[in-house]
């Protein structure tokens, strides 16, 4: 005998496990929980002022992408800060897969 629910209909549902991991796919929480290393060493080498105003978005093909929200501190970051990040994350971690950064020009602090 097939039960009526009034409220959804249970054929449609989907299991716990697959809608946990949509989420934190779609969230980027995966990829953190995935790459907490590389974030507590962005955060170390950085300093706690930096990391405030800077977000890790992901590491592709050995470039680390991470958005900034001040254009200021964008631009000090590329032009002089930089290799010596590079440097400390290697200093710190050999094994890094870190070659390049790029820095993004968030549009806000979340």
């Amino acid at each position: 005998m097939k039960r009526n629910c009034r409220f959804f209909d249970i054929s449609r549902t989907e299991n716990l496990k697959s809608v946990v991991g949509d989420f934190l796919k779609k969230s980027g929480l995966k990829w953190m929980l995935n790459n907490k290393n590389i974030i507590c060493l962005w955060n170390e080498v950085v300093g706690e002022e930096i990391a405030k105003k800077t977000k890790i978005k992901g590491l592709r093909a050995g470039v680390l992408q991470v958005d900034v929200y001040s254009s200021t501190l964008k631009a000090e970051l590329e032009q002089f800060f930089k290799e010596s990040i590079i440097d400390s994350i290697k200093e710190l971690d050999p094994e890094s897969k870190v070659i390049n950064i790029k820095f993004y020009l968030a549009e806000k602090q979340i």
